[in-house]
């Protein structure tokens, strides 16, 4: 199993102080971090060729291996490879040591075959599983997970660098805090906190919990290993459940309203929603919402909600009030998206926020492209009546984080140095220097502060940190105050008559006779063809046609491409994904205006700031009319710009026509050279 060559990072070398201070060769890293890979072509290899077929035990049998290779390159068993045995025969015996040693360690017999076994022993030998950074148990679940068991149950185990960011920004002390993660998984949450309070004299408790009593199982045996106080403990549950539900022993140990520091990466992306009314009884989050214009309000009936969105309060309900810090990982369309804006009021009454760091868009790559931030907050000592209370609060740690390690195929990114490339260690020695009231400026280039008014003057509460970056944000307030006599600052939605898209419906299309329909990523083409047509007796067609001078935006994907209607698209059907923006009669050249400013540079970058969503990246016809647009006093200013805008426009129009004139010609040419 090992290779006695000594510029390779083989299994069962002792580890040395290089390797303990983290300062990997560049191939150690490599072989380290094509650990996902070799998992999934062991779990192709055994699914092909081994007896056993389904996903659940392909996952048991390969975590065994894995329990048994971490196993003896920290010297838990007593005897090596001998030379002339088999590696299943030693794969066997020492599983059979470890279900007696450590009881958590007991799934069960080996139930691979001798062959299957060696196979995979032989594909992990290059595998340094030294590295105690890393939860190696945990990533192997995670690799061996089939697309839809991720869709469905939307677990996403988190990068071991996130979680040692979220103990620093939690400010985690074992010695005065405990530390609690009611989402498990398999304890990348709990590894950190565990060696950083085995390295204390003395630690409060780490608790998890996990609902599935396998993945419990691994969680366990991972931070046993670093457990030298022997105050951790995981219990098998669902978190979300009354405590009443919990056995006598965890409700002894996680009680409501008493928990220091507590962080997650809850389950999200999933299309599962919970319907139980004894859990959804128990949240506010999950009553009913409604809109009037300036706040949200609920009443007492429940509806069905996503599991993420329950975990957000109820780990505000185990945090001790005015004392209790949370970290939790959630998707950025929780943080922005316009119908989820009664959680972030929620969470802004019953919470202050200390950090928010928006994580890279490769963080849970290769498994979804789901975008995440990292929030940390302070559970509030009573609940705000009003939201513009958080005016009173701190001033709020902000981050963008631009590289994880590893880019969306999974594989490690280097630098130049030969180490991996990620952001996020700087960002915590960024946080590290706010806190303790020190200039951060140069420890990390995306990181900054904010002002906690800065939520209040966001039109729905934003909480991503994009949101707020200070040079966009820069403009906006230049844009939105000016006062030097020379401009005049007005929303877009006054300058024009109206801003919206069409809502979704089924398009019922035709062959022939049909109104001609083009999609967000035409508006931008110079010449249009397009073999989409709209039945002419679809009773909603009008909704999507535009009219000449229209103004369009494109709304979701490629967000905040700018175009106009020419002539020629009069009358057209343009996809729902495109926003309309119609000029007022009269007022051509103001509309003119607002055109070439959202081409701008500085248009752009404010259309940026109104960007949500998870996975898709959108914004909203409200957002675009609430923009500050500057106009010039001097109304000749407009005039001739709107000039100049015309003009492009006509412009464009004949050169159009010009090519459509042409192709038609070079077909008559050439038709009979291709006629049958």
């Amino acid at each position: 199993m090992t290779d006695s060559k000594e510029s390779r990072c083989t299994v069962g070398q002792a580890p040395t102080a290089i390797l303990q201070k983290r300062l990997f060769s560049r191939e150690c890293n490599m072989v380290t971090h094509d650990f996902d890979a070799l998992i999934r072509k062991s779990h192709d290899y055994l699914y092909a060729n081994s007896e056993i077929k389904t996903p659940e035990a392909l996952q048991s049998e390969v975590a065994k291996l894995v329990m048994v290779l971490v196993a003896q390159s920290r010297g838990l068993l007593p005897f090596e490879l001998r030379a002339t045995e088999s590696q299943a025969h030693w794969a066997e015996e020492s599983y059979e040591f470890l279900r007696v040693s450590k009881p958590e360690w007991d799934w069960g017999p080996i139930e691979l075959d001798a062959s299957s076994v060696d196979w995979v022993l032989k594909t992990l030998a290059d595998v340094d599983f030294r590295y105690a950074e890393r939860d190696f148990l945990g990533d192997a679940l995670e690799a061996m997970r089939s697309t839809d068991a991720k869709r469905l149950g939307g677990q996403f185990f988190t990068d071991q660098r996130i979680t040692e960011l979220a103990l620093r920004l939690l400010s985690y002390d074992p010695v005065q805090h405990d530390f609690l993660d009611v989402c498990a998984g398999t304890g990348g949450f709990l590894i950190p906190a565990v060696k950083i309070s085995s390295s204390a004299q003395t630690s409060k408790a780490v608790l998890g919990v996990e609902i599935d009593a396998k993945i419990g199982r691994l969680a366990t045996s991972t931070i046993s290993h670093f457990d030298f106080h022997e105050t951790s403990r995981v219990f098998q549950a669902d978190s979300l459940k009354a405590p009443e539900f919990w056995s006598v022993e965890m409700r002894k140990s996680i009680v409501p309203g008493t928990h220091a520091r507590l962080a997650s990466n809850p389950p999200f992306g999933t299309k599962i929603k919970i319907r139980d009314e004894n859990i959804l009884d128990q949240y506010e989050l999950a009553r009913q919402w409604r809109f009037d214009g300036k706040s949200w309000s609920s009443d007492r009936k429940t509806t069905a909600r996503a599991p993420e969105l329950l975990f957000i309060e109820r780990n505000l309900q185990l945090a001790i009030p005015g004392e209790g810090v949370v970290g939790l990982v959630l998707p950025y369309q929780i943080l922005s998206g316009p119908q989820l804006g009664y959680i972030r009021q929620w969470l802004l009454s019953n919470a202050a926020i200390v950090a928010i760091v928006d994580l890279p868009a490769d963080t849970f790559q290769p498994w979804t492209g789901t975008k995440t931030s990292l929030v940390i907050f302070r559970r509030r000592e009573r609940p705000l009546l009003d939201v513009d209370e958080i005016r009173d609060d701190p001033e709020i740690f902000m981050s963008i984080a631009e590289n994880i390690g590893h880019d969306r195929r999974g594989k490690p990114v280097f630098g130049d140095n030969g180490k991996i490339v990620e952001d996020l260690t700087a960002i915590g020695d960024a946080f590290e220097q706010f806190r303790n009231g020190e200039d951060f400026q140069g420890v990390h280039d995306g990181s900054f502060v904010l002002d906690p008014k800065a939520i209040l003057r966001s039109s729905d509460n934003r909480l991503n940190a994009a949101h707020y970056r200070p040079e966009d944000s820069g403009v906006l307030r230049n844009f939105a105050n000016i006062s030097d006599g020379t401009f005049t600052s007005r929303p877009l939605g006054e300058l024009v008559e109206r801003v919206f898209c069409p809502g979704r419906f089924k398009r019922n299309y035709v062959e022939s006779d049909g109104v001609p329909f083009l999609g967000g990523s035409n508006i931008s083409q110079f010449s249009i063809t397009t073999n989409k047509a709209l039945s002419k007796d679809d009773p909603r067609l009008e909704e999507l046609k535009v009219r000449t001078n229209w103004i369009l935006v494109t709304r979701s994907g490629s967000t905040g491409i700018v175009s106009r209607v020419p002539m020629s698209w009069d009358g057209f059907a343009i996809s729902e994904h495109v926003i309309r923006i119609v000029p007022k009669k009269g007022m051509e050249s103001e509309a003119d205006f607002v055109e070439t400013f959202l081409r701008s540079d500085w248009g752009q970058q404010l259309l940026a700031m109104g960007v949500f969503g998870s996975v898709i990246d959108e914004i909203t016809p409200d957002f675009i009319s609430e923009l500050p647009i500057p106009l010039p006093c001097d109304l000749s200013r407009i005039t001739e710009l709107s000039r100049h805008a015309a003009s492009v426009t006509r412009a464009r129009e004949v050169a159009a026509q010009g090519l459509a004139n042409a192709q038609k010609e070079l077909a008559g040419l050439l038709s009979s050279l291709v006629s049958p």
